[in-house]
């Protein structure tokens, strides 16, 4: 035989020997008892304030050792609550990690559970630890050998199973189904569940990673929860920890299917990451830095541990992409590249929170419909509880520029919207030539939108339509409106309002609207309001406007169809009711005004009139224009969307003009219902053709200014008419 072999005959020989001599006396020395004996024995040391409980040990022999614990239990002995329970802990030891001294020690805990019951001022875990971590890990000097470290005061004895288990070997823990239960002292409770916890490489020499994976559920009310997937992973040095009680830890975290439960929003995938330092004064320094979807959070967390301050905060939000997840609709709003970018810091006192905040857009966004495009810049701030927001709105070759202010105590927020500080929003527009249109589609009712039904199922829907669905509250305020060198069709205007807020009412005061026209001559319309909002589509209210010497070009989109084409210098009142529901506008105005100097454009009388003619005349005979231009005007009315009841209409053109006196009751087209109007047209045109200058009349049939019956008034003139030639 060769030496070869034989040598390795003998070290084969030899190494089994050892193995099986070493077993033997693990074995020999390795009862259940002491494991016990030993366990209590740290626990102790390691948490004076708490007594443990241990079930059945099982040891199992060979290459790798297995100790199996069954119901381990962690209880406070002051107040008698739960620190930690685990049904079952395995630990495997190998064989030669029992012989040399160093390797790798694996912990298996299923479903263990941690517990936290907040006491005021203290919790149970600090009611276990009793400060003796800190007096007998931390206190000793740098210098001092990690076994030194963990001897024990005054008994010159080492805690041998903690300094053999962290000084030479690596220990990692695993734990699956890990529960943390929560009692906080203001009655808030609950359960974090964590599918996955694990560490490796616990040890003293260097750093500790952990890893964490779970999907987590937390409910945010009674019918509401939020779910996520939560993977992170980071690490800490032990030895930092127990020696210089420092505590630094890197961390990242990835966050995705991010669901609220009965909302639309759509929460994209979250990257964070942070480098926490806690020194042994409870000074907290974190830099972190989270992103999603591409909008960033950054910022620094620093001071003391109870009361951090949030330095260097920048928020970078890209809108398109927060408006999507957020579901917030914003088909008019074009964000192209525009962020809103949020700089600033938070400052913590007693515990509450003080933040000095600035924030704007990077670019303007852009609004555009089909009768309105203009460019919106905003910026704002937010120092010492009271916040100021600033916007321009560029459109129609002007701006309207926009500044809110008020307070918000963040550490009381309010619920209920109704319940905030009231607020002071200024706006101030120039330079703006604005087309009639924009306020007809504003402000007056879709006629398009009524159906042939009865007029009087449109305006009163059957009371399960009518509920509210969604109570509107609105915080308390004031709004005051300034425009200056504005052009309202053709005519320039000044315009001044004060809006009040209060108690969910809004009332319209000091309201007016101021112009001069070509001439020189002024006018003036005072107008006063109070709405009720009651639900998101459900408004109701009252107003009354006053006119004197008012040009009516400068409020006719905002007028009645009927009305639609009338000129003139006005004075008199228009008061009345109106509501909103479900996108259709009801009003019941009454009307008492005069006028002078204007023109009847919404209806041709000569058209009319022409066809009087024909049946009268053997003649083919044409009708002299007739000037509808008038010197005084006088309107008494009720007016609603679905018809118009004129008490009198008469206005007077003077001398060889034509003059009208009118009553009667026209309907929209729409609705299909006959309007019916009786009239009394002056001009001496007319006796040519009627041999009398006045002409009784009877409009009609479908529509505003309907047709004229003929029949009727050819009875009414059957002696005057001329006969006709034979």
């Amino acid at each position: 035989m060769s030496k070869l072999k034989m040598t390795l005959i003998v070290s084969a020989t030899g190494i089994l020997l050892l193995v099986l001599g070493s077993l033997i006396l693990v074995k020999s020395k390795l009862r259940p008892s002491s494991v016990r004996n030993l366990i209590v024995q740290s626990v102790q040391e390691t948490l004076p304030g708490a007594e443990v409980s241990l079930g059945q040990i099982q040891l199992d022999f060979g290459l790798n050792i297995y100790m199996r614990i069954n119901d381990v239990k962690l209880t406070s002995k002051e107040k008698k609550s739960e620190l930690f329970e685990a049904t079952s802990c395995v630990l495997k030891l190998p064989l030669w990690t029992v012989v040399t001294g160093g390797g790798v020690v694996e912990i298996l805990m299923e479903k263990p559970f941690v517990h936290y019951l907040n006491f005021g001022a203290t919790n149970n875990w600090k009611l276990a630890l009793q400060n003796q971590l800190l007096s007998t890990l931390i206190e000793p000097k740098m210098e001092k050998t990690t076994t030194e470290v963990f001897q024990t005061p005054g008994t010159g004895k080492k805690s041998k199973f903690l300094a053999k288990l962290l000084s030479r070997i690596f220990v990692n823990i695993k734990m699956g189904d890990l529960n943390i239960v929560y009692h906080l002292s203001d009655n808030q409770s609950g359960k974090v569940r964590i599918e996955k916890f694990v560490i490796k490489g616990l040890n003293f020499e260097s750093n500790t990673a952990f890893e964490l994976a779970s999907n987590v559920s937390v409910a945010l009310s009674e019918k509401q929860k939020a779910q996520f997937e939560l993977l992170a992973i980071g690490q800490f040095n032990l030895t930092e920890i127990l020696q210089n009680s420092v505590l630094n830890t890197k961390a990242v975290a990835h966050i995705k299917n991010f669901v609220i439960s009965k909302t639309d929003i759509q929460i994209p995938e979250i990257d964070a990451e942070i480098d926490l330092a806690i020194d042994k004064n409870n000074n907290v320094q974190a830099p972190l830095v989270i992103n999603f979807g591409g909008n960033s959070i950054s910022a620094n967390v620093i001071g003391p541990i109870g009361e951090p301050a949030i330095e260097s905060l920048k928020m970078d939000f890209v809108l398109d992409e927060s408006f999507n997840f957020l579901s917030i609709k914003h088909e008019n709003l074009f964000f192209e590249k525009s962020r809103l970018h949020v700089d600033g810091k938070v400052v913590m006192h007693d515990k509450k929170l003080f933040p000095e905040l600035k924030f704007g857009l990077t670019t303007p966004l852009l609004y555009k419909d089909e009768f309105l495009t203009g460019n919106i810049s905003l910026g704002g701030t937010f120092l010492n509880g009271e916040y100021e927001i600033t916007s321009i709105f560029e459109a129609y070759g002007g701006s309207v520029n926009s500044n809110l202010k008020g307070k918000l105590d963040i550490n009381n927020f309010p619920i209920e919207i109704d319940k905030y500080s009231p607020f002071l929003l200024k706006i101030s527009g120039n330079k703006m030539l604005l087309p009639k249109t924009i306020f007809r589609k504003l402000f007056v009712h879709d006629a398009e939108a009524v159906t042939s039904a009865p007029a009087e199922s449109k305006l009163q829907p059957a009371p399960s339509d009518l509920k509210p669905i969604d109570v509107i509250k609105l915080p308390p305020g004031e709004i005051t409106c300034l425009f200056d060198n504005v052009t309202l069709d053709t005519l320039p205007m000044h315009a001044e309002a004060t809006v009040t807020i209060k108690n969910g009412v809004i009332d319209i005061h000091h309201t007016f609207l101021k112009h001069a026209d070509a001439s020189g001559a002024k006018g003036l319309l005072m107008f006063n309001a109070e709405i009720r909002p009651k639900s998101k589509s459900e408004t109701s209210g009252k107003m009354r406007t006053q006119l004197e010497g008012f040009n009516v070009l400068g409020i006719s989109p905002l007028l009645p169809k009927i009305f639609e084409g009338i000129t003139g210098i006005f004075t008199g009142t228009i008061s009345g009711n109106f509501s909103y529901n479900k996108k259709k506008l009801a009003y019941n105005f009454a009307a008492n005004i005069t006028g002078k100097n204007g023109e009847i454009k919404g209806i041709n009388f000569r058209e009319k009139v022409q066809s009087l003619v024909d049946k009268s005349s053997d003649t083919s005979s044409k009708l002299e224009d007739l000037d509808q231009h008038f010197d005084t005007l006088e309107f008494k009315g009720d007016l609603s969307e679905v018809q118009s009841k004129l008490k009198s209409f008469n206005f007077s053109g003077g001398q060889n003009k034509l003059s009208m006196k009118a009553n009667g009751v026209m309907f929209p087209a729409e609705l299909k219902t006959q309007s019916e109007m009786f009239v009394t047209l002056s001009d001496n045109k007319f006796k040519k053709y009627f041999g009398t200058s006045v002409l009784p009349m009877r409009l009609r049939g479908p529509g505003l200014w309907p047709a004229v019956d003929d029949a009727y008034t050819l009875e009414k003139l059957q002696k005057k008419i001329p006969k006709k030639s034979e």
